[in-house]
């Protein structure tokens, strides 16, 4: 294959220059959870902005990697039509990087859930998904990339090869300009770019993933191997007199990485399976780029997860080698365990330092008091959530914005939910409300019930820490009060919402309320189907927090 040639324009070549590299950037960083979700609708749009772009300038990102469920922010198969105000956001991401003078990779993350396509269905996704991104964006300039499919798994060497070539016949009959990433199957790590097909094209990069060892980067991660949701405390690099008592409960699925873990928590081990990476590169004489790395920071200890990341970054940059930290206000990201990922203060100033970002001069200092200053309106969710909340929902609560909708863009679509699951808002910041008038503070919002049986719950509750139960309080709104299939307005003083005990997850147990909540201490608000299933579907919109 020839030698890769990257277009500079007159622009980038002004902004960046690297020597001994056929990448125009070094290292940058994911932003997780921003066009990623679980089940179809609309994702949180609003949980990054072009003052967080400008932030990660100021760090010294050179690349931002968008991960994007396609799958669930389209139409779904067989066309896959993205939804418009998908493409919207993507527009804005585009148009920040290219301001500023960042790479933005738009990468098809779907299929990370359970759901595996068939070797078909994931050929129809790709032609569609890809058809429609590089229709958008042919005329864009250099600092957008597009990356094919975030670790492709299930699907043989040879089906994969075939799969991706098609998607890349498929932006080339579109977009000649553009860079372009392909990985290997097996989830993308460095050895599976020794069966990637050599691809007759001079602008693509050629990435991988790197997470090893799985029994530190992984520890307590509940999604991962089961086993590894029970192991904790596990230091980096070895070191068998700090290692912790490892669980046998379910051990035969772990065996293998408690075994491995004394020669595959070195220094050598970390560098031999970069060098994979590395020497695919130099064969073939193309770039590569380690598209994510990183450390899981629930139960790796910090200053073994210090090391491994400085470790990591400095054996990358030995071998030139851009990567990209998966990922930044995140579990896995630069800000400090428990803190709510406020610029510049909440910044781990060594993670940053060891990722060889520029750490600002006030990373790690206490946030300011006028910080935790409480500002009325509280908006929660108005079209998306607020970027000072994050939310979660089990079942089908969905982002509607293409049937009913009440005001803006959007509303929520709440149908066939089972009994105690929720749609619910983690509070960035725990919100004290303890020195404001409960009779006149206010959680309102529209509602519309579409059947008479129909209740849902309104429920605040506190963090669940070592002193402290997640007490609750809440009220219960019943269809049989309300006018269906009409929109009204909800307004619900603070101080009529009922004490209604805690469920202690870690011990799951429950406790009866007794009247100690925490008003200091609001951690989420809950829209929760308490009393029994919802059949139908219940919509919502415009929640906030108001003081009269």
């Amino acid at each position: 294959m020839k030698k890769f040639i990257f277009i500079i324009t007159a622009l980038i070549s002004s902004a960046l220059s690297f020597a001994d590299t056929n990448l125009p950037f070094t290292r940058g960083v994911n932003l997780s959870g921003w066009f990623e979700i679980w089940n179809p609708g609309h994702s949180n749009y609003r949980l990054f902005d072009r003052e967080d772009f400008v932030h990660l300038k100021e760090l010294g990102v050179e690349i931002i990697r968008v991960p994007i469920h396609f799958e669930n922010l389209s139409s779904g198969k067989p066309d896959y039509k993205i939804h418009p105000l998908t493409l919207k956001y993507i527009d804005l991401a585009c148009d920040w990087a290219e301001e500023l003078g960042m790479y933005l990779v738009i990468d098809n993350h779907s299929y990370n859930g359970k759901f595996r396509p068939t070797n078909r269905d994931l050929e129809q996704h790709l032609v569609a998904v890809w058809t429609q991104i590089a229709r958008r964006y042919k005329d864009r300039s250099n600092y957008i990339i597009y990356e094919i499919l975030n670790e492709p798994n299930e699907v043989t060497y040879y089906d994969w090869n075939r799969i991706q070539q098609k998607a890349l016949d498929t932006i080339r009959s579109i977009d000649t300009k553009h860079t372009v990433v392909v990985t290997g199957s097996d989830w993308g790590g460095a050895g599976a770019l020794s069966k990637i097909k050599n691809y007759k094209d001079d602008n693509l990069i050629y990435t991988f993933h790197f997470y090893s060892p799985m029994l530190f980067t992984h520890q307590s991660a509940d999604w991962s191997n089961e086993y590894l949701n029970e192991v904790r405390d596990v230091p980096f690099p070895y070191d068998k007199k700090a290692m912790p008592k490892m669980p046998t409960k379910k051990y035969d699925s772990g065996k293998w990485m408690v075994t491995n873990y004394p020669q595959d928590a070195t220094e050598q081990a970390i560098r031999k399976e970069i060098k994979l990476a590395y020497d695919f590169g130099q064969k073939y004489n193309v770039p590569v780029w380690c598209g994510e790395l990183g450390v899981y920071n629930k139960a790796a200890p910090q200053e073994s997860r210090q090391r491994w990341y400085k470790m990591a970054a400095s054996i990358l940059e030995e071998y030139k080698i851009a990567h990209t930290v998966w990922d930044y206000a995140g579990s896995f990201g630069i800000y400090k365990k428990g803190t709510h990922s406020i610029y510049p203060y909440d910044i781990d100033p060594e993670i940053t330092k060891a990722l060889g970002f520029k750490v600002p001069s006030l990373a790690g200092t206490p946030v300011p008091v006028n910080n935790n200053e409480v500002k009325f309106p509280i908006i929660i969710h108005d079209d998306f959530p607020n970027r000072n909340f994050n939310m979660w929902a089990n079942d089908e609560f969905l982002t509607s914005c293409e049937t009913v909708k009440n005001e803006g863009y959007c509303s929520i679509k709440a149908t066939n939910i089972n009994q105690y699951n929720s749609i619910h808002w983690f509070f960035k910041k725990s919100l004290d409300l303890s020195s404001i008038d409960h009779s006149r503070t206010f959680i309102t919002f529209d509602i519309m019930f579409t059947q008479k049986d129909q209740s849902i719950d309104v429920r605040f509750t506190n963090e669940e820490t070592k002193d402290q139960l997640p007490w609750r309080i809440s009220k219960t709104l019943r269809a049989h009060d309300f006018e269906l299939n009409k929109w009204q307005k909800i307004k619900i003083p603070l101080d009529q919402l009922a004490d209604s005990g805690a469920w202690q997850n870690s011990e799951q147990k429950w406790y009866p309320g007794r009247g100690e909540f925490n008003w200091s201490g609001i951690s989420m608000l809950w829209l929760v189907a308490e009393e029994k299933p919802v059949k139908g579907t219940i919509y919502f919109d415009d929640i906030k927090l108001i003081y009269e």
